[in-house]
């Protein structure tokens, strides 16, 4: 038990055929050392550096590093790391996990999209649809995380593409104020539910 807690701790190598832990440990301060690991970091960083460039260009505006809607990046590039990127046997981890690939819808980052608002999140006579800003879609289920004009963001079950030149707004992009951690940070009050908005045919 000892020292199955201890190669617990280093990182372990288990080997079918004999039925052991195997502990094997990377030498400190030698990330380089930890081939695989260190590749599928470096491939997330460009994906990353990819998809703020191409917001930022399309909004022609900067993305701060401490802005939300750059954790929003962050969770958008390892989503579509696991659901789309092959590996080494051919297949997604999405798929290795799930055992067929990834089939939902997507858009690109940032874009305005029309949402569906839940009914917790709306009252009975507002509309069911409104603009909000796409940051990508839930790890577990198909739902696409969408903020909100207040700046909050919600999680949706339906996402549908506006036009083509209404598609880019810096404005709703450096409004994002709901992080991964945090999607409300606004009091209820400022809800969609009690907000009523205009929005372009």
């Amino acid at each position: 038990e000892e020292s199955f807690k201890a190669s617990s701790r280093e990182g372990v190598l288990y080997n079918p055929d004999l039925h052991q832990m195997v502990p094997e440990a990377s030498a400190v301060g030698e990330s380089q050392s930890n081939g695989k690991a260190e590749s599928s970091v470096q491939k997330v960083e460009d994906l990353l550096r990819t998809y703020k460039s191409a917001l930022e260009t399309n909004i022609d505006q900067r993305i701060p590093a401490d802005h939300p809607t750059f954790a929003w990046m962050v969770e958008h590039t390892a989503s579509l790391y696991n659901r789309l990127v092959c590996t080494e046997d051919g297949a997604t981890p999405y798929q290795s996990l799930h055992g067929q690939r990834y089939r939902g819808k997507l858009v690109e980052f940032g874009e305005q999209v029309f949402y569906f608002i839940p009914k917790a999140l709306r009252s009975k006579m507002s509309l069911r649809w409104r603009v909000g800003t796409f940051l990508g879609n839930a790890m577990s289920t198909n739902e696409a995380y969408v903020s909100a004009s207040n700046g909050d963001v919600i999680r949706t079950r339906s996402i549908v593409r506006v036009m083509e030149p209404y598609r880019w707004s810096a404005k709703a992009v450096l409004g994002v104020r709901g992080t991964p951690h945090c999607l409300k940070p606004s009091a209820m009050a400022q809800s969609d539910a009690h907000i009523e908005e205009s929005m372009h045919p």
